[in-house]
């Protein structure tokens, strides 16, 4: 996951330059709405951070649209941003914010062929995730 951030912020600058969770804590924050868990929010409590959050949306599209209008700054994940015609700068997070995924499934005989063969394309590149 990655802070982004309005070009025109003082944070906007040294791209790529990892920024420290505590230098997020006096900006307003705007959150993805997940539910009970959220990364960003663990990952600020396991920091002592105590985040200004001004908005909780659930779309990623509308809080890229509010960070790149200045409402405020966000984390999102990394997949979300390729790609993405938003004006902002995005900036690697310290410590990193990391998003577990993972595929159940009752009986693997039980899946769709297509099914089957995505959790063999999983299986076969987990070496390479992070």
């Amino acid at each position: 996951m990655q802070a982004i951030i309005p070009e025109n912020h003082p944070l906007a600058k040294q791209p790529g330059k990892p920024l420290p969770l505590s230098a997020l804590a006096d900006q307003p924050l705007i959150l993805l709405e997940e539910g009970t868990y959220s990364e960003p929010l663990a990952a600020f409590d396991r920091a002592g951070v105590k985040p200004k959050v001004e908005y909780r949306i659930h779309d990623d599209y509308t809080i890229m649209n509010m960070v790149e209008k200045g409402l405020g700054i966000s984390i999102l994940a990394n997949l979300v941003l390729l790609r993405m015609p938003f004006h902002f700068v995005r900036r690697p997070l310290k410590p990193r914010i990391m998003r577990e995924i993972g595929v159940a499934f009752k009986s693997r005989q039980e899946l769709p062929l297509v099914c089957q063969k995505f959790v063999d394309e999983i299986i076969s590149q987990r070496d390479q995730l992070p």
